[in-house]
């Protein structure tokens, strides 16, 4: 399956565990400008990842959204203060069903195009239930993301194993990754 070469990538931090508004730019990572009333609206960490992928292919720019965190409002709210736009997103991709990669799935999707659907490409997998077992014995559950609420907000569910190309083929989704 050949992986076409794109012209350049930009990778947005949109939810991440920590935030540092103070560390400094580097060659290859450019920290957002404060701006003076920076703590009027300041970024949101948690237990949780996403990520904004602007490529540049032949001309063209694309965004693709890589998870959704885990709190609804996170991610949007990131967005927002790093003045974000995701009007434009084209993909989703959920890396795997877990809550805290998945969570802000309904809410980010107010923020891309709603006349449109938009493809959520992810594991079949991604839909179990799951829980953790912790040390003293007690069991938490893990919710997984509903199918049916996706669809209604205008999400194209597109369930995948195996690997598959995407955006003229630019991205490479790698499918389920065997355990070790």
């Amino acid at each position: 399956m050949p992986l076409r070469e794109v012209d350049k990538v930009e990778v947005t931090c949109l939810v991440d565990n920590n935030v540092d508004v103070l560390l400094p730019n580097t060659e290859v990572a450019h920290r957002p400008f404060l701006a003076k009333n920076w703590y009027e609206r300041p970024l949101i960490a948690e237990h949780g990842f996403s990520a904004a992928v602007t490529l540049e292919l032949g001309g063209r720019k694309h965004r693709v959204l890589l998870d959704s965190g885990l709190d609804p409002l996170a991610a949007p709210h990131n967005a927002d203060a790093l003045d974000f736009d995701l009007s434009n997103c084209e993909l989703v991709i959920s890396s795997h069903g877990h809550i805290d990669h998945a969570g802000g799935l309904l809410n980010i999707r107010k923020k891309m195009n709603t006349r449109q659907r938009i493809p959520l490409v992810l594991h079949e997998d991604a839909f179990r239930n799951r829980m953790v077992k912790l040390q003293d014995g007690r069991t938490i559950s893990l919710p997984a993301p509903n199918k049916s609420f996706l669809t209604k907000a205008g999400y194209e569910i597109i369930e995948k194993h195996s690997q598959s190309l995407w955006i003229d083929d630019g991205i490479l989704v790698t499918g389920e990754i065997p355990r070790t």
